[in-house]
């Protein structure tokens, strides 16, 4: 019996390394000596993705999947902008330089395209972009060089699969993968890299993260801790946009969005990514309140009924703090949600004549918290009817698609939706916000609802606030 029994290891080895053959991500991987094969080797990630796999950033040889394009992903979800829809390679290219990679088709009939640089890293500068053939690929660098991505899309998707071989001329980025790299490992990826390479890249499940290596905090602090608060971040505010998966209309994007350090002041969202110019914003310490990566997250979460901008990036990011139960000092920026029912209560007091919605912000105030009294009303309508209420919304308006072409019929779209959710009449609410349009009023009489149980205008978060 104990002979037997020693059988089982030389089992688990032999059934393993089965697993491993038959898959072709992992097939005559090299092994390399750098820094970062070690850190490759050690890699059995729970970061997945069905397109490209984690375990395979920063080797020579990497096998991609084709994906939903940019456009019918930003059409499905209905947001305001194309998310991210590029894979990381682990590498970069420097200036100049010359990239030899071959490429070859797996299964379909398709090949990728090789970003080289980031995204909005530096100001005026765009990724080169490639088209790789069959075969041996040779690829001179411009002036900028940058990171290596790979872009494999089409619409419609036609399934196919590639395998990249990195010959030469390309360089190792370090690469932090969340709940994998260790510290010593991360460490030993900065002292080893290539001057030439000034970038590096975090790896979360949600998003990824490109930041100057010159940051020398990264090389110390606990890394997880900015990536579950970037990935936390993405997870709550679908949640709140109704991405549960119940249907392929609602499944979340598969590829994680990019955020970016740039050159420049404040945070800003824009097609594939969001960049943030202070380093500090991916501190470890700066990781409980993530106001920053909430607020720029949520204009990637914008649909159609996004009557301003900024008020609908503070209702993702605010919702998402109170979701997170932060302390009200940390749910809005500059602790501006401290005195908002304040604000509010102050607006509530003016003649019905001087209260209009879309007037309520001069699009200045910020840091005084003018500005999160727009976010308020949409607030109050989720402590009257739940979480629930943002998500149905969200998902009817996908399937909609409503064509909203100015302020005014958004919103109309969304005072009579916001009656047909609920099943109340919101007539009052909606005319304490000064919203003024009398056909909306009109719509809603028909809709023949009661009255709410409780006037949603009279609710806050704050329990010993009162309007009275």
């Amino acid at each position: 019996m104990k002979k037997n029994l020693n059988l089982y290891p030389l089992l688990i080895v032999i059934i393993f390394s089965a697993c491993r053959k038959n898959d072709p991500t992992f097939e005559n991987l090299p092994k390399r000596k750098t820094a970062q094969t070690e850190n490759a080797s050690l890699m059995r990630s729970d970061i997945t993705n069905p397109y490209y796999q984690v375990d395979s950033i920063g080797r020579n040889i990497q096998v991609v999947a084709e994906s939903p394009s940019a456009n019918s992903e930003k059409d499905r979800i209905l947001n305001r902008r194309f998310p991210s829809d590029f894979y990381p390679t682990g590498f970069l290219l420097a200036p100049l330089d010359t990239l030899r990679i071959n490429a070859e088709i797996v299964s379909g009939t398709s090949l990728p395209k090789l970003l080289i640089g980031t995204y909005q890293r530096y100001e005026g500068v765009t990724p080169q972009i490639v088209e790789l053939k069959s075969g041996e690929n040779k690829i001179v660098a411009n002036k900028n060089g940058g990171i290596i991505w790979v872009r494999y899309s089409s619409s419609p998707m036609s399934s196919s699969k590639a395998k990249l071989t990195f010959v030469s001329g390309h360089k190792t980025v370090p690469v932090f993968v969340k709940n994998t790299t260790t510290l010593a490992q991360w460490q030993k990826l900065f002292e080893q890299a290539d001057t030439a390479v000034h970038d590096v890249l975090l790896i979360g499940q949600r998003t990824n993260i490109v930041l100057p290596r010159t940051y020398a905090i990264l090389k110390t602090q606990d890394n997880n801790s900015i990536l579950d608060a970037c990935d936390k971040t993405w997870d709550t505010e679908d949640d709140i946009s109704g991405l549960d998966g119940s249907a392929p209309l609602h499944k979340k994007l598969a590829i994680p969005h990019l955020m970016v350090n740039r050159v420049y002041a404040g945070g800003a969202a824009w097609d594939y990514v969001t960049t943030y110019s202070y380093t500090s914003s991916f501190a470890e310490s700066y990781a409980q309140n993530a106001w920053y990566q909430r607020h720029e997250s949520g204009h990637q979460h914008q649909t159609a009924w996004d009557w301003d901008q900024e008020i609908m990036a503070d209702f993702y990011a605010i919702s998402t703090g109170m979701d997170w139960g932060l302390p009200k000092n940390l749910i809005a920026r500059d602790g501006g949600w401290l005195q908002v029912w304040q604000r509010v209560k102050e607006y509530f007091n003016l003649p019905n004549t001087s209260r209009d919605y879309s007037n309520i912000w001069d699009g200045k105030n910020i840091s005084t918290g003018e500005r999160f009294r727009g976010s308020a009303m949409l607030i109050q309508l989720k402590l009257a009817f739940g979480a629930g209420f943002y998500q149905e919304l969200h998902k009817q308006t996908r399937a909609e698609k409503p064509k909203l072409p100015d302020n005014a019929s958004k919103y109309r779209y969304f005072m009579l939706k916001a009656c047909n959710i609920s099943g109340k009449d919101l007539t009052t609410f909606f005319r304490k916000w000064g919203f003024k349009d009398e056909v909306a009023y009109t719509e809603i009489t028909k809709l023949n609802l009661s009255q709410p149980d409780i006037e949603p205008s009279s609710l806050t978060d704050d329990p010993v606030f009162t309007f009275n």
